[in-house]
């Protein structure tokens, strides 16, 4: 075989043009791979890795499972896999697939990164943290592994770790795709907007075209009061790809700033039409103004996509969310429990009929839910919380309480076992012990604005509302609700209605996943879905 007709050249071709971030150039180096081998499961793996990147995630996912039935073994085609789960919202699908990945290849840089990562996206803190010490351990000179570890220590609110952590990976590569653009975050929700500027400017002058970089430029405008900025940038981005859900996202809460609600709309609807399974796009299209046409449009996207891909649990999740918006519980209901007969997520699915419960009143329902979640999962926190929290609900606030300090124990770390903890403290009348839970989230997480809200109702309480600390930066996220949507998709251990609840969470709990790549790659690519609202901090 001739230098020019091996399959290696062109797989070794297609890699530096995806690298380069030159998508389509990098498939048809694939394709001519996959001309003269069509069964080299490489081949498959990374022509689906490209389409991936050019967001075709359908065709993706069906190259990606033709390389694992030709090779059950192909690491790369797992990796694959994960991408396109992240892509669908669906962190706990990619799971699965990285840890299968690191079975087969278990000190791979990469895998390890996206599994830290990953881990910290659904909230599993305690194996992320033990996951990058034994994989920093590996790899001591590795810019990817903290990165990603930086990521989660921003997820918690804990910025100034993260910051810390980044500044490490710069040592080992400066120039690392997103590093500047993720340390320009977490310096904009301390509130720290020139340094978060100077950060992005390194970014863009790194990777002039990357689209994750100018759409935090665009957020920082909208930041700065300028909106109408930020909408240019977003339309110039558009322009360049139109089937970019983030993009339409971003563009229509900057109009909302603008108070043209139906243009907002109009762009919401689209992001959804084109990432129907992403929760964070129907929660801000509820926000826009009630409009009974957007929200029968809506039902009708998620309808359809659900004809399309009938066993993707998050559309019926997303569907239940607006149908409980609009006060149709039956049928919200009803979605969740068609979710049920096939999910391989029945305790999720639990927990979400649980909360549905909780918000009519139902509480023993309620509980007969959380239970049920329990039983397979005993140690599913958010649905240890809210069968705590149902105690409250039912009168029974002694047992509440024995069984959130247990979980504040277990989970000495997590806000929302703290919050939650505090809340009922509160609520019984134990103000100095609520007030010790509260500071401590201020010291756990100080730019996090939770902690100073329930300080400060503690103080109140206590009748020195001077005494009420400010945080040290801007805050990330409102106490109050921003949708029907919240009641499901964001903390999910805030069921209770006489307990602290956030209905809707900082959007670090959802969406404050920037730049978790795949592979190395420059910061142009197809990257992570932007912030909740158009912010570098996502705030």
């Amino acid at each position: 075989m001739s230098d020019w007709q091996d399959p290696e050249n062109f797989l070794e071709q297609a890699d530096r043009l995806l690298e380069e971030g030159a998508y389509e150039e990098a498939l048809a180096a694939c394709r001519r791979a996959i001309e003269i081998a069509p069964d080299l499961p490489e081949a498959r793996a990374l022509a689906g890795r490209c389409l991936a990147y050019l967001n075709r995630v359908d065709e993706a996912e069906r190259e990606l499972l033709r390389a694992v039935d030709t090779d059950r073994d192909c690491v790369e085609a797992w990796f694959g896999l994960a991408f396109v789960s992240w892509l669908r919202a669906d962190d706990r699908e990619a799971i699965g697939h990285l840890e299968r990945a690191r079975r087969l290849a278990p000190d791979d840089e990469a895998v390890l990164a996206q599994l830290i990562g990953t881990y910290g996206n659904v909230g599993r803190f305690g194996e992320a943290e033990r996951l990058y010490e034994e994989a920093i351990g590996i790899h001591p000179d590795s810019a990817e592994i903290p990165y990603h570890w930086g990521l989660v220590l921003f997820r918690q609110g804990r910025y100034d770790q993260a910051i810390d952590v980044w500044q490490r990976a710069a040592q080992a590569d400066d120039e690392f795709p997103e590093l500047h653009l993720s340390m320009a975050r977490a310096l904009a929700a301390r509130g720290d907007l020139d340094r978060a500027y100077t950060e992005l400017e390194r970014e863009l002058a790194l990777y002039p075209d990357s689209r994750e970089a100018r759409l935090a430029l665009g957020g920082y405008h909208v930041q700065h009061g300028e909106p109408k900025r930020a909408v240019e940038m977003y339309r110039e981005l558009l322009a360049e790809a139109e089937d970019d859900s983030r993009v339409h996202l971003d563009l229509g809460v900057a109009l909302m700033h603008l108070g043209q609600d139906a243009k907002a709309r109009k762009h919401l609807l689209r992001a959804l039409e084109l990432s129907p399974s992403d929760p964070l796009i129907l929660s801000h299209l509820t926000s826009a103004g009630q409009s009974r046409s957007a929200m029968t449009r809506a039902a009708r996207v998620l309808r359809r996509a659900l004809r399309e891909e009938p066993h993707r649990d998050e559309l019926y999740r997303n569907l239940s969310s607006l149908f409980a918006g609009e006060g149709r519980f039956g049928e919200a209901e009803e979605q969740l429990r068609q979710a049920m007969a096939f999910s391989g997520r029945a305790h999720e699915l639990e927990n979400d009929l649980g909360v549905l419960f909780a918000i009519q009143g139902k509480f023993e329902e309620a509980r007969d839910a959380f239970d049920r979640g329990l039983a397979s999962r005993p140690e599913d926190l958010p649905l240890r919380i809210n069968r705590a929290l149902i105690e409250a609900d039912l009168g029974r606030r002694d047992l509440a309480l024995d069984q959130l300090g247990r979980i504040a124990r277990d989970s000495p770390e997590n806000l929302d076992a703290l919050g939650n903890l505090s809340s009922v403290l509160l609520e019984v009348g134990q103000v100095d012990p609520s007030l010790a839970v509260a500071e401590r989230m201020c010291r756990l997480a100080p730019f996090d604005p939770r902690g100073y809200y329930l300080t400060g109702r503690a103080f109140y309480d206590l009748g020195r509302a001077c005494a009420t600390p400010r945080s040290g930066g801007r805050p990330t996220a409102s106490a109050s609700s921003s949708g029907p949507a919240a009641w499901r998709r964001t903390i999910r251990t805030s069921c209770s209605t006489s307990a602290w609840r956030t209905k809707t969470p900082p959007p670090a709990r959802r969406s404050l996943r920037p730049a978790r790549s795949l592979r190395r790659r420059p910061a142009g690519g197809r990257s992570a879905p932007t912030m909740p609202s158009p912010s570098i901090a996502g705030s």
